[in-house]
């Protein structure tokens, strides 16, 4: 139904996922605040401008990485029927390099080498670590950088990926 509403589909989702995004967002920040407020004087407050002006467009940036990687792994379907697997493994790849697992700065430094050019440490561990003054604001734009560069990569791919796969699409029924 989507390929002949006026409206792209990728815009759709992109719009109805950062709705979907603010509320759920608005709902956990109102939760914890409500923590905060009972464990007041052991939470870390850090209310720089700078900091929190990076930490907001890099989580920003995070969201629309995590959207695109999720379209490229739906137009799998266009293929396959099943990307279970392909999805798991990626959740687990981006998990482990964005810190999910442990921090990076226990890992060897051949990985957080590489960890560096990959934009999933850019949306858990940096914005942390941005926030607790473990990292510098210089190095927070270098990763709103990479982020960058990998929203318009993706983009690219995502075109055309997204336009192959209509070629190989068909639709039977009334």
């Amino acid at each position: 139904m989507f390929l002949v509403k006026p409206i792209s589909f990728i815009k759709f989702i992109f719009i109805n996922e950062l709705g979907r995004a603010f509320l759920s967002t608005l709902i956990s920040f109102v939760s914890q605040l409500i923590v905060i407020f009972f464990f007041l004087n052991k939470v870390v407050l850090n209310f720089d401008p700078k900091y929190i002006a990076l930490i907001v467009l890099m989580v920003f940036c995070a969201f629309v990485i995590e959207l695109l990687i999720g379209f490229l792994v739906g137009m799998i379907a266009f293929w396959t029927d099943e990307v279970e697997g392909i999805q798991i493994t990626i959740d687990r790849v981006k998990r482990f390099f964005s810190g999910g697992y442990f921090p990076l700065t226990l890992l060897p430094a051949a990985i957080v080498a590489t960890s560096n050019y990959l934009p999933f440490q850019y949306s858990f561990f940096t914005p942390a670590a941005l926030y607790l003054r473990k990292t510098s604001l210089e190095q927070g734009l270098r990763g709103i950088f990479v982020q960058a560069v990998w929203i318009v990569l993706l983009c690219i791919i995502l075109s055309i990926v997204w336009k192959r796969g209509l070629r190989r699409y068909e639709a039977m029924g009334s």
